[in-house]
């Protein structure tokens, strides 16, 4: 019993649908479309561990870098160069980015899931409604709609 709770919760709940959807046409419909975004929810999981662990082990290595870099720089030249150190750093940033932004996408498709196993709606509409969230999630990076945020309006600039 203990071990069904050390999971996921995407991998949970598509379990929870499957036992109940034995004999129900329109939950294994629905079981379809969760599988179909379970398969995204594990990827994003995925993805956000692995950029959690670069971020742990790249943030470690710029806490420790003054007294690491000293060690090592009496044995390479490279060691002692601010440009690795800000190599480090840069990558440690690019890390948390990444953890920060897989995770925000993995909760997103356990909310949807979520969604289609306890929702009411109709299938049709479920489907619907699956596919263009699907569709904002999968977006990517979107650096247009970051920009227009930023600029000022008319009034601040002729203020």
């Amino acid at each position: 019993m203990a071990g069904e709770y050390r999971k996921t919760s995407g991998r949970f709940l598509i379990d929870y649908m499957r036992d109940t959807a034995e004999g129900n046409e329109a939950l294994r419909v629905r079981l379809a479309l969760a599988g179909d975004v379970y398969i995204k929810q594990w990827s994003f999981a995925l993805l956000n561990k692995i950029c959690l662990i670069l971020a742990l082990i790249l943030s470690a290595l710029v806490l420790m870098w003054p007294v690491v870099g000293t060690k090592i720089a009496t044995q390479f030249v490279l060691a002692d160069s601010s440009v690795l150190q800000t190599a480090i750093t840069t990558a440690a940033a690019a890390s948390i980015y990444g953890y920060q932004y897989y995770k925000r996408r993995q909760a997103a498709t356990e909310n949807l899931l979520r969604a289609i196993v306890f929702g009411a709606q109709d299938v049709r509409a479920l489907a619907k409604a699956v596919i263009a969230e699907m569709g904002r999630i999968d977006t990517g990076f979107d650096f247009k709609a970051q920009s227009e945020a930023e600029e000022p309006d008319e009034d601040a600039k002729t203020g």
